[in-house]
């Protein structure tokens, strides 16, 4: 059950989130690419992004996982 004043609003936030992350993931993986960034920031970055959609929901940190560490690295690594 997720803890939110309004869904309309909050599917929203969450789609916009959404659109963000997948343009950010864009950018890491061409500048992982080209080696001008570390895999750490994609870990810290994903991190963020699923802290900012725990919080958003208002659940528990460890019941949501967007991507492990295993795909981040076949990705990114």
């Amino acid at each position: 059950m997720f803890n939110v004043t309004s869904a309309e609003e909050t599917s929203a936030a969450l789609v916009a989130l959404m659109q963000g992350a997948q343009e950010q993931a864009t950018h890491l993986f061409i500048a992982r690419q080209a080696k001008t960034i570390p895999f750490e920031l994609v870990e810290r970055t994903f991190a963020g992004l699923t802290q900012a959609f725990v919080r958003i929901l208002g659940i528990s940190p460890r019941s949501l996982t967007f991507q492990d560490r295993a795909t981040l690295d076949l990705w990114f690594g």
